[in-house]
């Protein structure tokens, strides 16, 4: 059985070497403005003292996080994926992040298709991911994990996936995913329209969609 999406694309994240001249360069060719920061500040704060960073931009009606990882570091004793994809790559899309109904069923369907779990922890390892408030909060997110899986060989990108924390998506101000409206922030001219995904064989991966996504 196939994954089940609860809602579109929460956010395209990315590793990048040098935050600062990646914020600069999305704001003067694409107009990025920053969105999320309480949520970013959260994350950036998981490490500290690493070198890493990370910040969350508005950028053609979609969330991009931009993570600048730091050589070794750690997160509950496992190593960065993004300094591997920013090794092995330079400055990409590392993944995509959605929620999903039922993580357990998603983490036994991947990695039964060989996809690996590079980073684990609790889904509310970021404070703001599970304290929506007194009415909005499901119960339990310290026992749900968020799951980083390397799909990357199966679909060309990997998956950030877990189960949502809130009850009611549109009743937090957390979290702005695309297709959220009104927009938090004022945006450019520009919409983003669509990523594009290289991978070595077309039926394959169309298959692989196919089998986790039911599309």
């Amino acid at each position: 059985m196939a994954i089940t999406l609860l809602y579109g694309c929460c956010q395209v994240e990315t590793c990048v070497a040098d935050l600062p001249a990646a914020r600069d360069a999305m704001r003067d060719l694409l107009d990025a403005v920053p969105v999320e920061q309480e949520l970013a500040r959260q994350i950036a704060a998981l490490m500290p003292g690493s070198g890493y960073d990370v910040d969350h931009l508005e950028c053609g009606g979609a969330v991009f996080q931009l993570n600048q990882p730091a050589r070794g570091m750690e997160f509950n004793g496992q190593t960065s994926i993004h300094q591997t994809y920013l090794d092995r790559n330079g400055p990409c899309v590392t993944n995509l992040n959605y929620y999903v109904d039922d993580i357990a069923h998603a983490r036994a369907l991947l990695s039964g298709m060989g996809a690996a779990v590079h980073i684990e922890g609790p889904s509310n390892v970021a404070r703001a991911l599970g304290d929506y408030g007194p009415d909005n909060t499901r119960a339990g997110a310290g026992e749900r994990p968020f799951l980083f899986m390397g799909t990357r060989h199966l679909i060309g990108f990997d998956l950030e996936i877990m189960e949502p924390n809130f009850l009611r998506l549109h009743d937090q101000q957390v979290q702005f995913p695309a297709f959220m409206e009104p927009r938090p922030v004022p945006r450019g001219d520009l919409w983003l329209h669509r990523l594009v995904v290289l991978v070595p064989d077309l039926a394959q991966a169309w298959a692989a969609l196919e089998a986790i996504f039911a599309p």
